[in-house]
């Protein structure tokens, strides 16, 4: 299998809530538009898609945080007050066309609210060594 064409895939699995959000199809992409990995900054108003509860928008609180999960201790993550439940993993953060991150976990829920905690996207760009485009 071509490794650039693998390595697309993920991208597109990844970012697919985003795409299908702004309502563009991924197979025909309109001309203009386009995603662009980005680094967040505290304080950014950011949306957030999942699969379990879709749509929903906050702020980023602080940046290189560190969550001690059941499974471990996570490093040099995104934290926002964007709402998440259970199912919504690996979802996308982003800001308009900017791709953020990716849903690791948080706590509260999307009725009364909570944290929510992302994997930057720009490394997970880098450790598969692909691109969003």
């Amino acid at each position: 299998m071509n490794p650039r064409r693998a390595a697309r895939r993920i991208v597109t699995a990844t970012l697919v809530a985003a795409a299908l959000v702004a309502g563009v199809a991924l197979a025909e992409p309109k001309p203009d538009f386009s995603f662009s990995p980005e680094s967040p900054t505290v304080g950014q108003t950011v949306q957030r898609s999942g699969s379990t509860t879709g749509l929903h928008s906050g702020r980023v609180q602080a940046l290189n945080a560190t969550v001690n999960y059941a499974e471990g201790r996570v490093t040099g993550l995104i934290q926002t007050t964007v709402c998440a439940e259970s199912g919504d993993s690996g979802g996308s953060l982003f800001a308009s066309t900017r791709a953020l991150g990716l849903t690791s976990g948080g706590s509260g829920n999307c009725r009364t609210g909570g944290q929510t905690f992302f994997q930057p996207v720009t490394e997970a760009l880098s450790v598969y060594q692909v691109s969003v485009y």
